[in-house]
């Protein structure tokens, strides 16, 4: 039970990545640009621009975000610090775009170039978007999908820092175990060097080690007792 405290921070931060992972998917679904236009043939006009097409890297990172959520949980130590500081990079890259769109005019002619190739409905062969002849008449902000985007990254930033500042450790447990290992392979190298110390004797029977025992390490060139022809 004392090393919960420890792993809290790492639990903590792989379900804010969870969180983060799912709204910037939520987002990348959602309606960020609206669009009015005039066509000589269909009239007026009226089409949506969604995240993922705007901002193609949120699809991208809200699956990098989930893997890092395992990642997280299964690493540890610098291995865990690296994919935290990916992630934060990740984060920060992704934002850019829904900053942009949130503190600056639509770019008018990226929404008509997305319309018309049919990126916007993802069927280049045959858009639904716009044609080539279609006048756009206005463009809008649709704020509820890249301010979700941006508070999605924001929680993943602060996540990701948590997890690069205070990692996991391995299990005591673990630890203990792989400190026995060290310790009894040391004796043993011990024994072979010093094998009449007194001090080297007591410590391995203080770990389980027969000081008698000499089939480890022995001379295996020369015949076998018991198996000479």
């Amino acid at each position: 039970m004392a090393a919960a405290p420890r792993h809290r921070p790492t639990v903590l931060s792989s379900s804010l990545l969870a969180v983060a992972a799912a709204g910037l998917w939520v987002s990348s679904r959602m309606s960020w640009v609206g669009v009015t236009a005039d066509d000589d043939k269909l009239g007026a006009l009226t089409r949506s621009i969604d995240g993922a097409t705007w901002a193609t890297e949120t699809t991208i990172v809200a699956i990098v975000l989930a893997a890092a959520v395992v990642a997280v949980l299964v690493l540890r130590g610098v291995s865990q610090q690296l994919i935290a500081l990916v992630t934060v990079a990740a984060a920060v890259l992704a934002g850019i775009r829904p900053a942009a769109l949130m503190t600056s005019p639509v770019d008018t002619e990226r929404a008509r170039q997305l319309l018309v190739t049919g990126a916007a409905t993802q069927k280049s062969t045959s858009p639904t978007g716009l044609t080539q002849w279609a006048d756009i008449t206005g463009v809008s902000l649709q704020v509820q999908g890249p301010l979700l985007a941006l508070a999605a990254l924001l929680l993943a930033v602060v996540a990701g820092l948590v997890v690069a500042v205070r990692p996991g450790h391995a299990s005591p447990a673990s630890t203990r175990f792989d400190a026995a290992a060290t310790r009894r392979d040391n004796l043993e190298e011990d024994l072979s060097r010093a094998p009449e110390s007194e001090r080297v004797l007591w410590d391995a029977l203080d770990n389980g080690i027969d000081p008698t025992d000499t089939t480890d390490g022995a001379d295996t060139t020369g015949p076998t007792p018991g198996r000479q022809a």
